[in-house]
């Protein structure tokens, strides 16, 4: 944590433990002997584990980073391009794909096994058609059969709705 000292190090961790348990900060400063402002300062500029973080920059994150991925993998735009059109600084968004990648490796390799899978299950949808198409004409096919022996031999072929057996 820097330049504090071990008891600011554990007031800081006590104060940041108890308002992410949900303690409001009136209630922080019964417990931990420091200003007002220090404590919203301490807030601001750390996390639950008492490292030092930047809050803007994480909810920023927490928005755009979904955006970020989905534009760079998905759309193939590259990441100046990226920062152009979700007004974020370039090297932030090269940052956010590069950490994403060393966490989850290359999604690159994912996208061209889904693109397979796509490609299969499209081929698949198109294979159903044609065998539903082709069942279709079957069964006009069938009806029209029985009603020209219907016809031709006089004989119902086709039992009514509710006939005794």
């Amino acid at each position: 944590m820097g330049a504090y000292t071990k008891e600011q190090n554990e007031n800081i961790i006590k104060a940041l433990n108890l308002y992410n348990a949900g303690m409001s900060r009136q209630a922080i400063l019964k417990e931990v002997p420091v200003s007002k402002r220090t404590l919203y300062r301490w807030i601001e500029k750390f996390d639950i584990n008492g490292e030092r973080t930047d809050i803007r920059c994480t909810m920023k994150k927490e928005l755009y980073l979904e955006e970020v991925l989905r534009l760079h993998y998905q759309e193939g735009y590259k990441s100046s391009r990226i920062a152009q059109l979700l007004h974020l600084s370039p090297t932030t968004v090269w940052k956010w794909i590069t950490n994403f990648e060393a966490e989850n490796g290359k999604p690159q390799e994912m996208k061209k096994t889904e693109q397979s899978e796509i490609e299969a299950l499209k081929q698949q949808v198109a294979d159903l058609e044609e065998q539903l198409r082709i069942e279709k004409m079957r069964g006009r096919l069938n009806d029209k059969i029985i009603e020209i022996a219907e016809k031709k031999y006089g004989i119902e072929i086709r039992k009514k709705a509710g006939a005794k057996q």
